[in-house]
């Protein structure tokens, strides 16, 4: 059985919560073949009785207290000051851009692996963001189909897993993605992490 838990907070800004659940619940129900999946908002989460079950926790701590509880109890170089996103590594600070307009154009994500720190047996996905195109980028690097390269990145010495991604906003969109930090290296990787959408044409080609 796998628990989603969600942000309860659903405003303009948070537009794409839809497709980022639909995205992640197929990954879960047709690829990764699991028959219980259950949909909570954390308002609506029973945590006495589903904490320590497998959980995909999607939204920052600020408004996903599912994820701030997992944050709490997960000993990763990476935690959130706000809207800000902090990587202990590097002493870098993360913050969504906005243009003149007041639209978003790059955003930042955090995507952790880890066994549940509630129970150990079970395991714990959590998808955050600076704003909610962070949390989506995370989403299209799990539903990509690059499995062999989201683990290379990822690395595999160390049981919990962790990246920083940046994502590319056009027209209230995700337009690509590229990992920033992550386990595997804990550093700036050579090669950008291209995920774009095919339905769109405004997208920077890969290698530039």
């Amino acid at each position: 059985m796998v628990d989603l838990t969600l942000n309860s907070l659903l405003d303009v800004e948070h537009r794409g919560w839809d497709s980022l659940c639909h995205a992640t619940g197929a990954l879960l129900c047709e690829t990764l073949k699991v028959s219980d999946v259950h949909l909570w908002t954390f308002d609506r989460f029973p945590t006495r009785r589903h904490l320590e079950d497998n959980l995909v926790c999607i939204g920052g701590p600020v408004h996903n207290k599912a994820t701030a509880l997992m944050l709490k109890r997960l000993e990763i170089p990476v935690r959130f000051d706000g809207y800000t996103l902090i990587s202990d590594i590097t002493g870098r600070c993360y913050d969504t851009e906005i243009d003149g307009e007041g639209r978003i154009v790059t955003d930042f994500g955090v995507l952790v692996l880890a066994p549940n720190p509630f129970r150990k047996s079970s395991s714990v996905t959590m998808m955050m963001g600076t704003r909610t195109f962070g949390c989506a980028a995370v989403s299209r690097v799990l539903t990509s189909g690059n499995v062999k390269d989201t683990e290379r990145k990822l690395g595999t010495n160390t049981s919990v897993r962790w990246a920083i991604v940046e994502a590319d906003v056009i027209e209230y969109f995700v337009a690509r993605v590229r990992f920033v930090e992550s386990s595997g290296n804990g550093l700036d990787l050579a090669l950008p992490y291209h995920v774009v959408d095919r339905g769109r044409d405004a997208v920077a080609p890969a290698g530039e």
